[in-house]
């Protein structure tokens, strides 16, 4: 994430628990169940493009983020 913010020039990057090959030890069948239809709801709604909406890893910028529009 960190080499995508400094190296390749992004301003917000998301991480996710539920990429390809990954998950989350804490998780059971119903807060995996839920997480799915929660990021369902917020993909087909808000057109939000994240596979983990419970709990999204964020790294930004912070000096974009600041500043004013």
């Amino acid at each position: 994430m960190y080499d995508k913010v400094s190296n390749e020039n992004f301003d917000l990057v998301f991480g996710s628990r539920y990429e390809l090959n990954s998950g989350s030890e804490d998780d059971t069948i119903i807060t995996y169940s839920g997480n799915k239809i929660f990021s369902f709801i917020g993909n087909f709604f808000f057109k939000l493009p994240i596979s983990d909406i419970l709990y999204t890893y964020v790294l930004c910028k912070t000096e974009n983020t600041n500043k004013k529009i």
